[in-house]
């Protein structure tokens, strides 16, 4: 089940500890007048943050002015635009690490993942007996991800197995940059020794890069429950607490900070390498094998 981009944020910021005084908010527009329950708590430069909103979640605002429990504010003082949020929605107040600071991380973090971890990209190709090269039917996000081949096999009168490759008795070529008017996705695969069967769809597996898109509210590339998501959460808490480190200036303090940041960082390691073991089996690189063009 893909996970949502706001449940990746909680995870990591409960692993930080992170936990800044909140309240609620009246206010449902993009109005500057933001209504809270308790003005006395706010003050001129406070930054407040609508971490849980179900819109616009990670909006800050700088607090410019305070008159009774309105706060003048300056909307959408992050990377996030000013949104209309629902009447209750709970504000953060000075957190420690906003939220825009823990996407950034997280986001960096499936972004070099490569090469210690990657993707399966599949797809389905129809036979034919006609065209010398078949067009891979691959989407322009799943070529962007797209590092090398991985595996092809087809599945024939019920419970035969055809498997396609280097060393196989049926070899398969792959090759990128072919003209788009002809091969719509740019990239053609061949069958040189023709298909085991001529009508069974035959299944091509890709490694491919994690990536941070999100499609909705959810990564495309995570998954509830599985390592490469505890990885990412542990290792984007780690990159944090390391960038924190550095702005330490007692030397205490940056011990204990470097020493937290290697922990995370251990634990992450080893979500990551339960998870490289698994793809080793599932979606391993085949030996020698590019893809050409």
């Amino acid at each position: 089940m893909a996970l949502a981009k706001a449940t990746v944020v909680a995870r990591v910021k409960r692993l930080l500890t992170d936990r800044p005084w909140e309240t609620t908010s009246t206010t449902a527009t993009t109005s500057a007048t933001v209504a809270v329950p308790d003005g006395t708590q706010w003050a001129e430069g406070d930054i407040l943050e609508w971490t849980y909103s179900s819109t616009g979640q990670g909006e800050q605002g700088l607090v410019r002015s305070v008159s009774g429990n309105n706060l003048t504010v300056l909307r959408g003082y992050g990377s996030v635009a000013a949104a209309a949020h629902t009447s209750g929605d709970r504000v953060i107040k000075n957190p420690t690490f906003s939220y825009d600071d823990i996407v950034e991380s997280i986001d960096e973090t499936l972004n070099g993942l490569w090469p210690n971890a990657w993707k399966a990209i599949t797809q389905a190709l129809t036979p034919s007996t006609s065209a010398r090269w078949i067009d891979s039917g691959l989407s322009a996000a799943e070529l962007d991800a797209l590092v090398d081949f991985s595996s092809a096999v087809q599945v024939y009168d019920t419970d035969n197995l055809g498997v396609y490759g280097p060393h196989q008795r049926r070899r398969i070529l792959i090759r990128r940059n072919m003209p788009a008017a002809t091969w719509s996705s740019g990239v053609g695969v061949r069958f040189p020794d023709g298909f085991y069967d001529a009508s069974a769809s035959v299944t091509m597996t890709f490694r491919g890069k994690v990536t941070d898109t999100v499609t909705g509210s959810n990564y495309d590339d995570l998954d509830d429950g599985n390592s490469l998501a505890e990885a990412v959460v542990w290792l984007a808490t780690a990159r944090l607490i390391t960038k924190k480190e550095a702005t330490h200036e007692d030397d205490l303090a940056h011990t204990i900070a470097a020493q937290d940041g290697a922990f995370f960082e251990s634990k992450g390691r080893e979500h990551l390498m339960r998870y490289r073991q698994q793809l080793m089996i599932e979606v391993p690189r085949y030996p020698n094998h590019v893809i050409g063009g």
